[in-house]
């Protein structure tokens, strides 16, 4: 009779377990939200995939629609010879999307988004700590009273992911140079506009930026390459997100929780996209899985989600594969 009393407990539990594993990747948190899509836009990648940046740029504002944007400001693409600035492709970028009354959140910083994470132009990258440091904060001077005039930039992004040492060719940035550079950029915009930081979603517990930003960030990344393991595809359900953004927006002053970053281009196998044969990036990202990240991101209930990828869907539509463009057409119209 124990014995029977014992394994029936034991099933009980089982099904209990089952049951609610079941419940936290099947539940629905955007119950009545309207979610706001966006995108990232790196003119850098466009360009390293061989496109015309601007086409891309214009044909993602007026074919998909694209109505919020996260755009970076290279470092090594603003500022090529010591104290010689150069906004124009900035400044391009967000009169146009202002034509179109597109909102943008304008990355700033050392280190922003796309590999290799931290863009110092070449004269910069050997300088001494102190001296590097006080060119950074020339930088985000610069950026921010040349930028600041744009009434679409509606937040400021400052660094990417900065505690996450584990990935990108960088130089570490402590909490206090961080908050350095926050305090800049606040002293310096005139509207007063929102700090966001990010972090990744699955390998960060969001503590260290929620002291300091007004939104937080998150990057969500479904499946990975990993030289150790190989793809690896995260069990995480999408209450995981939801459970963490509750957390940190009733225990911090941090008014909300975004994503900033979801998976929607393949992760390529230790190397470029371009060094990957398109069979191999469908076998690693196919459209099923792009619908399958949107689905999952738009069920965790975070109503502010961009876009991870709109670079290699023009890509490639240019080599008659226009099904993930198509798909992110109905997404923001």
């Amino acid at each position: 009779m124990k014995r029977i009393l014992a394994k029936s407990f034991y099933l009980a539990l089982a099904t209990l377990f089952l049951l609610y594993s079941w419940l936290l990747f099947s539940y629905d948190f955007s119950s009545g939200k309207e979610i706001k899509w966006g995108v990232t836009f790196s003119a850098k990648y466009a360009e390293e995939l061989g496109l015309d940046w601007q086409e891309v740029y214009l044909r993602m504002l007026d074919d998909l629609g694209v109505k919020y944007l996260r755009i970076p400001v290279y470092w090594s693409e603003i500022e090529k010879k010591p104290g010689q600035f150069d906004f124009r492709d900035i400044d391009w970028q967000l009169a146009e999307a202002n034509k179109r009354g597109a909102q943008v959140i304008l990355a700033v910083g050392y280190r922003v988004p796309r590999w290799p994470e931290c863009h110092a132009p070449s004269w910069a990258k050997d300088l001494p700590q102190k001296v590097f440091r006080q060119r950074v904060e020339n930088l985000l001077k610069q950026t921010i009273l040349h930028t600041r005039v744009f009434s679409n930039i509606y937040a400021w992004q400052v660094n990417n992911e900065p505690f996450l040492e584990s990935f990108g060719d960088c130089r570490s940035i402590t909490k206090e140079e961080l908050a350095q550079d926050i305090g800049i950029v606040k002293a310096l915009d005139n509207k007063q506009r929102k700090i966001v930081l990010t972090e990744s979603g699955e390998l960060s517990t969001w503590i260290k930026s929620a002291g300091l930003a007004d939104v937080i960030g998150t990057s969500l990344y479904r499946t990975v390459w990993n030289k150790y393991i190989g793809y690896f595809r995260y069990p995480l359900p999408p209450a995981f997100y939801r459970f963490h953004a509750d957390l940190i927006t009733k225990n911090f002053p941090v008014e909300k929780v975004i994503i900033s970053e979801l998976q929607a281009e393949p992760w390529p196998p230790g190397k470029s996209i371009l060094q990957t044969s398109i069979s191999e990036q469908m076998d690693s990202f196919d459209l099923e899985l792009f619908k399958h990240n949107i689905d999952y991101a738009r069920r965790t209930g975070i109503d502010e989600i961009y876009l991870w990828g709109v670079e290699w869907w023009y890509w490639m539509k240019e080599r008659g594969k226009p099904e993930f463009w198509l798909q992110a057409r109905e997404l923001f119209r």
